[in-house]
């Protein structure tokens, strides 16, 4: 079936709306880190995300303030950027299952949606693997807390994304059943590839 204009529209809205959701999850988990800096007497913390989505929060003042931190806090302060954007994300999840207001209207359905699902993917990696993982695991956490929390979190993912067929069907009444299953399998897949690719790469790296 050809696509028309209004059509066309939506799905360049929809890839929009997904690929400004990244950035947003990106720069909430430098929030979180942002945020415990400033209760550990960082008075200027600056969160920052670069164009490739890779973030980064620093301590502008005072100078040598990193330098005071003991383990407990530092700690506190690596947990907060995952610990953070998963929260949002959960908190969000409970919003998008109570509001019918926000599944009437497939805009903001589709901004909610990808917003839980890159907050919550951001969140749930992050605890499996990454940066903040073994960073983790270099100050003394057990591994094993940290998988818990991340599987969990990719548990609740799993069956967001399984939700991507309704989401499809609110944008386009008109999509048939066939049609919607087969993009609902699509972003499956994009969502493995995306889990695959981020835990698989670094113990390739590591191994070689």
């Amino acid at each position: 079936m050809k696509l028309g204009v209004e059509q066309k529209n939506k799905i360049f809205a929809i890839i929009f709306i997904f690929i400004i959701s990244i950035s947003i999850a990106t720069m909430f988990h430098e929030i979180g880190h942002a945020i415990s800096y400033l209760f550990f007497g960082c008075s200027l913390p600056v969160p920052m995300v670069s164009p490739f989505i890779i973030g980064q929060t620093f301590c502008n003042s005072p100078e040598g303030w990193y330098n005071t931190i003991n383990n407990f806090q530092d700690i506190i302060m690596t947990f907060a950027g995952p610990g953070f954007v998963s929260l949002i994300g959960l908190i969000l999840f409970l919003i998008f299952k109570k509001s019918n207001y926000i599944r009437k209207h497939w805009v903001l359905a589709f901004i909610f949606y990808f917003l839980i699902f890159n907050f919550l993917l951001n969140g749930s990696l992050q605890f499996i693997s990454g940066g903040d993982h073994s960073y983790l695991v270099g100050l003394g956490i057990n591994p094993i807390y940290l998988w818990s929390i991340g599987i969990f979190l990719l548990l609740i993912l799993s069956y967001h994304t399984i939700k991507f067929k309704e989401l499809m069907q609110l944008s386009e009444s008109r999509i048939k059943e066939k049609t919607a299953n087969k993009l609902r399998n699509c972003f499956l897949v994009l969502f493995v590839i995306i889990c695959v690719a981020y835990l698989v790469f670094p113990l390739i790296y590591y191994l070689f």
